[in-house]
């Protein structure tokens, strides 16, 4: 599994300069790749389905439901199972280091922060219902990614055709 992500990370730079699919091209070693990941990720989850113990990463996402009540589909298990196994530790790492930098020059924002989650979570871990009662460290996580995002270069392929649209 780690030489595939290896693989694939390595990859990554000429595949999105030349995306061009022919044997032996870079692009297409990596959707061979990709593929073999997506066979591995796929068993993960049928084995972590006939599991009914076990409360890691994957096994909560296979339990989730939303608001709704639906859950994810097998795609989208595969897409954030992906996600963590590709980028996962390093972008989560950058995300919070240039958050907590933003933060330290700006601390009268830090200090407003500190104020809400100890007003909101009592020094307790957040539930899922409390981070929505937290509009204050959702703007600075959002404007922390928007001002030094971890991954700033990246490529993403639509499922459906679309048309995008000049911001006015």
């Amino acid at each position: 599994m780690e030489i595939l992500i290896q693989r694939i990370t390595r990859m990554m730079p000429l595949v999105t300069i030349v995306p061009i699919k022919f044997p032996g091209s870079p692009y297409y070693q990596a959707l061979r790749t990709a593929e073999k990941l997506d066979s591995y990720i796929r068993s993960m989850i049928t084995q972590k389905r006939a599991q009914t113990e076990t409360t890691d990463v994957l096994a909560s996402l296979i339990h989730a439901n939303d608001e709704d009540g639906k859950s994810l589909s097998d795609e989208e298990l595969i897409g954030h199972t992906f996600t963590l196994f590709v980028a996962g530790h390093e972008t989560t790492a950058n995300a919070l280091t240039w958050t907590i930098f933003l933060l330290a020059q700006h601390p009268h924002i830090l200090a407003n922060l500190l104020d809400e989650l100890d007003y909101i979570l009592h020094g307790n871990a957040p539930t899922i219902e409390q981070l929505r009662q937290l509009p204050l460290l959702d703007g600075v996580i959002k404007e922390s990614l928007r001002l030094l995002p971890p991954a700033s270069i990246g490529t993403r392929i639509t499922a459906t055709s679309c048309e995008l649209k000049e911001r006015t």
